[in-house]
């Protein structure tokens, strides 16, 4: 009777929203859900939301006649999906139809929306599918959300059918000539992931908004981050040594990939996790084996990932371990001598960072210094302290935690932990400042209490683990006094919003705050604070492709390069991967050969953006130089497409280039967008060789 009030239709057939919205119970039962088997004659429930299963797990009928099932699909064309051990697929149908209520002066009109959902599911592991009907009116200037959610999981080497088809009246008052509007909206997301030989998929579910705006309240008062924290590895307060638990956590880390690694001190192990998966996997040490071999550890306590290379500072072995990707064993790049003074000891370290040039930065806790060390070097450089036990500006009293600037390369932070404060110092200069804290041990904001770990921003911001005080705090460029950002100041607890003596901290690419939260055995991440709420919820997937072989950081120019190579066994292929920042809207990878004489075989070249392929032809199964563009002069043998399933990496075609005296180029240009991470793979091999003039360029510009 007036503008503001929504009375559900009586017609026969129609299915009554709830009263409240978004408080549609979901099926009782996961799993299989029975299709109606003619148009509109599907029964709902008593219970409002609930669907009955199919007596027969799997089964799934389509309408028996074509057209009656919305979208208009023919009967007969929804195409199973077959899959083995290595793939997990989910084909999804999604459409939604609206119609408009009429426009009529103080009368009741209705709003139909029909939404059908067909999803077929076979899986050899466990998967999870979730629907989402979300039903929204909006009556002048109020707006409604009603949202239905049917969700199915099927257990591992189950197989499961789900339809869903459903049809909601919705009753719209008009008044005054005025017609108040009515939408709906059906959606199913669904994530495939693909496994093979060449390349593997590492998902990522990320929940977006959109939607109406309203202030954010859950942030810390002058934070930038959601107070709450998520635990996203571990399980609060329980101990173990099992794949999803944790002991003593240490410190946190993230790669490029948006796996997270966390020092898992006390079980001797750095386990990595994938991002939304709460089951680790063992990438360095082995659980509960204490050890001075290349694959075992002494309580391993800092670590610091670049790119996808793992350094550990393995406290009781006093030394710094680096692990390229995916290996086990080790590498020893600082240290390992034993416990000492001398410029090749390390005697305990608590913090430790690398940069691009093959630099490592490392704490040494009792000698109160900080050193940093090439790989060619057989020893340290001192580059802050080293001139005793005390609180002067020119020393430390236990050093910890260590980040460079992210600015000026030339600056390093140093946590000194005892002195409860921490230090800017220039790398290699004689005495630091004061940051943060030195105003004595405290729970006040302008004092730290024993903290362990910094980091820092691009605007110049310290974001510092105060440990004893159980919080974390951010120190604006010359501020004097901190911001809470994560924990509760001076209180100890295992809930959402407090910390049990927090190590180590670090961010995601999108400035989200993880958080080592040692004696409550996880980690906790702080999401960044949007500045709106919303009405709609939307799930999304960033899938990133990880390369046949190990990947080497690239910047645009050349990527590889040989002159007069070693000749492989006919023919025998190496990998090489890349990984690749882009400058601009567009890129070419070019391949330059020379041959005198034999020749250069090329196969699977490969350029990813997440899971999207972006080079065509690049197996050249196609039999010529399909997608490629091809230049250069040549005396004879010009580079061409080759068939020969026993000469090329895979499929039946090779690139084979023979070209001689002056040397040739195939190059293929693709769209691509600033800032976004490429993974660039090929594989290449030649035989007959070697000369000076034998040549291979790869570069990407």
């Amino acid at each position: 009777t007036s503008a503001e009030t929504m009375t559900p239709s009586t017609t026969a057939g129609t299915i009554a929203p709830p009263t409240t919205a978004g408080t549609v119970t979901p099926p009782t039962s996961a799993g299989t859900m029975t299709p109606p088997t003619s148009a509109e004659t599907m029964t709902p429930s008593t219970t409002a939301g609930t669907i009955a299963p199919p007596t027969i797990a799997g089964t799934v009928t389509p309408p028996t006649s074509a057209g009656t099932m919305t979208p208009p699909i023919t009967v007969g064309t929804m195409t199973p999906v077959i899959t083995t051990a290595s793939i997990v697929t989910a084909v999804t149908a999604v459409a939604t139809t609206t119609t408009a209520a009429a426009t009529a002066s103080g009368s009741l009109t209705t709003a139909t929306v029909t939404a059908a959902t067909m999803t077929l599911v076979t899986a050899t592991a466990a998967t999870t599918n979730v629907g989402t009907m979300t039903l929204v009116t909006t009556t002048g200037s109020t707006a409604t959300a009603i949202t239905m959610v049917v969700g199915t999981t099927t257990s591992p080497t189950a197989t499961a059918a789900i339809t869903v088809n459903a049809t909601a009246m919705v009753a719209t008052v008009t008044a005054g000539g005025t017609t108040a509007a009515t939408t709906a909206s059906a959606s199913v997301t669904s994530a495939t992931t693909t496994n093979s030989t060449s390349v593997a998929a590492a998902t990522t579910f990320v929940t977006t908004t959109t939607g109406a705006s309203s202030a954010v309240t859950s942030c810390t008062p002058g934070s930038s981050w959601n107070s709450t924290g998520i635990t996203v590895a571990g399980v609060t307060g329980i101990q173990g040594a099992n794949s999803t638990l944790l002991n003593y956590v240490n410190d946190v880390a993230i790669d490029i990939y948006s796996n997270i690694y966390v020092a898992d001190a006390d079980n001797q192990r750095i386990q990595r996790f994938a991002s939304n998966s709460f089951v680790g996997q063992t990438v360095a040490g082995v659980v509960n084996n204490i050890g001075s071999s290349s694959t075992l550890f002494n309580f391993p306590c800092a670590i610091f990932v670049l790119s996808s290379t793992l350094f550990v500072s393995d406290v009781y072995n006093y030394r710094i371990q680096r692990f390229a990707y995916n290996t086990s064993s080790g590498f020893t790049v600082a240290g390992g001598n034993g416990p000492g003074s001398s410029l090749n000891q390390i005697n305990v370290c608590y913090g430790v960072y690398a940069d691009t040039n093959g630099t490592v930065y490392y704490s040494d806790f009792t000698n109160n210094r900080v050193m940093k060390k090439l790989n060619s070097s057989s020893s340290g450089v001192v580059i802050a302290g080293d001139n005793g036990n005390g609180n002067a500006a020119n020393q430390f009293n236990g050093p910890m935690g260590i980040y460079i600037d992210v600015n000026n390369r030339s600056i390093i932070y140093v946590v000194d932990s005892s002195n409860h404060r921490v230090q800017r110092w220039i790398i290699g200069g004689t005495s630091g400042t004061t940051v943060a804290g030195q105003n004595s041990s405290g729970v006040a904001l302008n004092q730290l209490n024993s903290p362990r770990a910094v980091i820092s921003d691009s605007n110049g911001n310290l974001y510092i683990s105060d440990t004893n005080n159980h919080r974390i705090v951010m120190w604006a460029k010359g501020a004097t006094v901190g911001v809470l950002i994560a924990g509760t100041s001076g209180v100890s607890g295992s809930t959402a919003t407090t910390l049990n003596y927090p190590n180590g901290i670090t961010f995601d690419a999108n400035k989200n705050l993880y958080v080592a939260d040692s004696k409550n055995y996880r980690i906790q991440k702080y999401l960044v604070c949007a500045s709106t709420t919303t009405t709609t919820i939307t799930t999304t997937t960033t899938v990133t492709a990880v390369p046949p072989c190990t990947p080497q950081s690239g910047s645009s120019g050349t990527l590889f390069s040989v002159t007069n190579p070693i000749s492989f066994t006919y023919p025998s292929y190496t990998c090489y991967a890349y990984t690749w920042v882009a400058t601009g809207s567009s890129a070419t990878l070019s391949f330059f050969f020379r041959h005198d004489p034999g020749g250069w075989m090329l196969d699977d070249v490969k350029v990813y953006r997440g899971l999207t392929q972006l080079i065509t032809n690049g197996g050249f199964e196609t039999g010529d130089l399909t997608g490629w563009t091809y230049s250069g002069t040549c005396n004879w043998y010009t580079g061409m497409a080759y068939s020969g399933s026993s000469y090329a990496k895979s499929g039946s075609y090779y690139y084979y280039d023979r070209c001689a005296n002056n040397g040739d180029t195939i190059s293929q240009t693709f769209s691509t967008v600033a800032g976004d991470i490429y993974v660039i793979s090929f594989w290449l091999t030649n035989y007959s060789c070697c000369s000076a003039t034998e040549i291979a360029n790869v570069t990407i510009t």
